[in-house]
C-alpha cells in the first residue's frame, strides 16, 4: 500500500506491506511537498505529485526498486492514474478544471474533460472507456460518467448530500464507492488571558 503522510512540515510517500511490518519513506524528490501516489499497472512505478520545493504542483513517477524520480508533467498535475493499457497517464490539475492526458512515451498534453461545473481535482476515477467524477450541485451532489467514445456526461445518480473525499472504482468495472457528507460540524473555542 503507498499513501501520504506528512510527519513534519512536508508529506512524504511512505509503503506499507500488506503482510505487516513498518512503513518506509519512498526516496523522491527532498525538501518538497510529495503526495498523492498511485501505482502503475504494472505495479514497477508509483507516480506522485511534487511542488519541488515551491514551484507549481507536477506529476512524476518513481521506480518501485530505486532510482531517480521521472518528470511527467510540465504543465501542472496532481492526482493521477495509468490507463488499463499502461500507455496514458490520465490526471487532473491544482489550477484548472477538466480531466487531462499525457502519453506517457512521450508527447503533447490533452485535456479529455472541460468540466467547467463543481468537480473536485481529488474526486474522479478512472474506468476502462470513461471517467467517473463527483460533482458538486446546488442541492446535494451528483456522481456522472463522461464516456470516451461519445465524448457525453451522463448522471448516475443524484443525492441531496453534498460529495465528500474520495471515489473508486473496481477493476471489472461493476462497483463504485464514493463518499457523501453526512454531517458537518463546527465548535467555537474561548481562550482566556489571551496575548
Amino acid at each position: 500500500m503507498a499513501f501520504e503522510f506528512r510527519p513534519k512540515e512536508r508529506s512524504e510517500i511512505y509503503l506499507l506491506e500488506m503482510g505487516g511490518g513498518m512503513p518506509r519513506l519512498l526516496p523522491t524528490l527532498p525538501g518538497a511537498d510529495n503526495g498523492g501516489p498511485s501505482w502503475s499497472r504494472d505495479g514497477k512505478w508509483i507516480y506522485f505529485y511534487s511542488d519541488r520545493g515551491g514551484e507549481h504542483f507536477q506529476l512524476w513517477r518513481v521506480p518501485l526498486k530505486g532510482g531517480p524520480p521521472v518528470q511527467i508533467t510540465k504543465n501542472g498535475g496532481v492526482f493521477a492514474t495509468e490507463s488499463a493499457d499502461g500507455r496514458f497517464l490520465y490526471y487532473s490539475k491544482y489550477e484548472a478544471q477538466g480531466i487531462w492526458k499525457v502519453p506517457l512515451s512521450g508527447g503533447e498534453e490533452k485535456r479529455v474533460l472541460d468540466q467547467a461545473g463543481e468537480m473536485e481535482w481529488y474526486n474522479w476515477a478512472l474506468a476502462r472507456n470513461g471517467v467517473y467524477f463527483l460533482e458538486h450541485r446546488e442541492k446535494g451532489g451528483a456522481l456522472d460518467f463522461f464516456d470516451f467514445a461519445t465524448g457525453k456526461t451522463t448522471t448516475i445518480v443524484t443525492s441531496d448530500k453534498q460529495p465528500g473525499i474520495g471515489l473508486a472504482v473496481s477493476a471489472d468495472g461493476k462497483s463504485i464507492l464514493y463518499a457523501e457528507i453526512e454531517l458537518e460540524d463546527s465548535n467555537i473555542m474561548l481562550v482566556k488571558n489571551f496575548r
